[in-house]
């Protein structure tokens, strides 16, 4: 169970890095808060994660079109980037659909 959860910790430290990257330090600690939450062993503390989890899917792409604008703006190459951006998004949607797995329904009743 304690590796399904390495990635959606890895998912939440990137989003926090992001956000430490403009200055936003409520941010930061909410990422760092939010898997957190999984000790305390209650249903719906997990739905909550799962589904700040998938909210940050979303996060990522809102911040992923914004970089792809930006750089078209400049007349830039973008083609990079939407690809990382893309990539870091399903690693993220990746993590959110691990905390489905049975081991977790069975400590979080």
């Amino acid at each position: 169970m304690i590796i399904r959860l390495i990635p959606l910790i890895i998912s939440w430290l990137i989003l926090a890095a992001h956000f430490l990257r403009f200055g936003n330090m409520y941010y930061v600690l909410f990422c760092i808060a939010v898997p957190l939450l999984l000790l305390i062993p209650k249903r719906i503390i997990l739905h909550t994660v799962q589904w700040l989890t998938f909210a940050g899917v979303l996060l990522w792409i809102m911040i992923g079109i914004d970089l792809v604008k930006f750089r078209l703006s400049f007349n830039g190459d973008y083609y990079r980037l939407a690809i990382i951006m893309t990539f870091v998004a399903l690693f993220t949607f990746a993590s959110g659909l691990l905390l489905y797995h049975k081991s977790f329904r069975r400590v979080y009743r």
